[in-house]
């Protein structure tokens, strides 16, 4: 799985899907790290520019309905998220077109039956109707406070919250599955969370510093309570620039963008 700057890693069930940044691909791998799918595949053009018949432009985040099988792709090239079905066959794309409009689509999540996209340089968070991808609303502020790039979200599916990183306000907020305040709490001073997600028992975020280089354990029972691992490096425990991150049961896949590799990370220890 190494050797490609890789920017998004999410499972579909025993398999892992990866975006690589620049080639405009998403790289499905089995668990035994076998390659079985590119989408977006161009062979040996692999690493040219996109052309007006690719589907992704510039391939950067990815999330996948479990319910529908639908696997999201949110394109910062062409502004939009493009759906493909479980064969990895295009299905559609939304904000192509009307009033739907991107600006840097970032990490998405699922909730009963809506897309919520961070829309990076929109400042604000989009939700879309799955089953038609209509878009329903927009949020650009929680508290008072607008929205500063929001990068990382995830979806606590059993108490019905949705974890943003609002990574410029520095702040993880925490909203009901339509999009209402509830809470939010700082992070560490200078963080960049630029992806985040839930452990196992719900009880922590894990979130990617690409600012500090390391991977962050927050303690949802108290939020004060943050955890830093790794430091600048391309070793054994270190990173350089983290992009993505997911469980794989007790472990974590971490996207290290700067060394172009994917580290493992025991959360048992």
């Amino acid at each position: 799985m190494n050797n490609y700057p890789w920017r998004s890693i999410i499972k579909i069930g025993s398999d892992i899907a990866i975006t690589a940044r620049y080639y405009n691909t998403v790289h499905i791998f089995s668990s035994d790290n076998k390659l079985k799918h590119i989408i977006n595949d161009r062979g040996a053009n692999a690493s040219a520019s996109a052309n007006d018949t690719d589907i992704i432009s510039k391939s950067s985040c990815l999330c996948y309905d479990e319910k529908r099988n639908i696997l999201f792709v949110s394109d910062v090239g062409k502004n939009q998220v493009h759906m493909f079905n479980n064969k990895f066959t295009h299905i559609r794309s939304i904000g192509s077109g009307g009033d739907i409009k991107f600006n840097e689509p970032y990490h998405m999540t699922v909730t009963d039956d809506e897309l919520v996209v961070c829309d990076y340089g929109g400042h604000c968070l989009q939700f879309f109707d799955i089953a038609d991808s209509k878009f329903k609303r927009s949020i650009t502020e929680l508290s008072g406070i607008n929205f500063c790039n929001p990068t990382g979200i995830c979806f606590d599916e059993k108490k019905e919250l949705l974890y943003v990183a609002d990574a410029g306000n520095r702040r993880i907020c925490v909203l009901d599955k339509i999009g209402n305040f509830i809470r939010s709490f700082k992070t560490n001073k200078n963080s960049y969370y630029y992806d985040i997600c839930l452990s196992n028992d719900k009880q922590f975020i894990f979130a990617v510093d690409c600012s500090n280089h390391c991977v962050t354990v927050i303690d949802l029972n108290d939020e004060t309570n943050i955890i830093s691992h790794g430091s600048f490096g391309k070793g054994k425990k270190e990173f350089s620039d983290p992009r993505g991150l997911c469980l794989n049961g007790n472990e974590l896949l971490v996207c290290d963008y700067g060394s172009c590799r994917i580290v493992r990370v025991n959360i048992e220890k």
